[in-house]
Formats: C-alpha cells, sequence, structure tokens
C-alpha cells in the first residue's frame, strides 16, 4: 500500500482522487466490494440504483482540514418479503450511519471533551 492508498486503511474502500489546498485535504473514496447486505433483512444484493456522494469529515492532516468525499451507492433489496425496497451501503469501519464524521474523529472529540471539558475542550478541538 503506497500513496494516497496509505491514508485510508479500509477493508472495501479505495482512494479515486485526492485533492490537497493550503488548509484541506479532500479524499475521494469508493467501495471496491461487489454489494451490501440489506440493513433490514441481511440478504446480499448486488444490483445499484443510483449513487451519490456523502461528505464526512475525518482527523486533520498535518494542520490541514481533511474530508472524505464517498461515493455511496444504493441497492435494490430483491428479497420479496422485505419492506425496504432500497438501501444504502454502510461502511461499518469508517463512520456510523447518517454521522457526518468518522469515528475516529468522534472518539478523539470524546477524549477531549472527558479530559478538557466545557470551553477549553472546543477550544482545543478547533
Amino acid at each position: 500500500m503506497s500513496g494516497p492508498e496509505m491514508l485510508l486503511n479500509c477493508f472495501g474502500l479505495r482512494v479515486t482522487n485526492l485533492d490537497v489546498t493550503e488548509r484541506v485535504v479532500t479524499v475521494h473514496v469508493e467501495s471496491t466490494v461487489a454489494g451490501a447486505n440489506c440493513p433490514h433483512c441481511g440478504s446480499a444484493a448486488a444490483r445499484v440504483h443510483s449513487r451519490y456522494p456523502r461528505t464526512v469529515t475525518d482527523q486533520p492532516i498535518h494542520g490541514r482540514r481533511t474530508v472524505l468525499r464517498l461515493t455511496a451507492r444504493r441497492f435494490f433489496c430483491d428479497r420479496p418479503d422485505c419492506p425496504r425496497v432500497l438501501f444504502c451501503e454502510r461502511f461499518p469501519e469508517l463512520v456510523r450511519p447518517h454521522a457526518r464524521a468518522t469515528r475516529a474523529l468522534t472518539c478523539a472529540h470524546q477524549a477531549i471533551g472527558f479530559a478538557a471539558g466545557g470551553e477549553a475542550g472546543a477550544r482545543l478541538a478547533e
């Protein structure tokens, strides 16, 4: 693993593009797995309905804000008795469903909050 791939050490994801500016590092990421499991019934799905961009903030890199632009896919759940017709693929190692920050950044914010608390923690997290 070398180059941009070292920035994102997650199974099933690959870096497609990397944009670096003076203040922000934007990492464009997409899934490499063929399908996903329905979160409701657990059945495997491979039929893609559409794709959409998902923006997630990650821990800073060398003092620069880091933004992940995930290309997430929507899948059809083909199981007839499942009430979910469509579902979005999830990236459980990286980010929780509906979250806007990675698990690593969330853990860092919690640690700062527990250690410093209140206003001091907010200033430190900036």
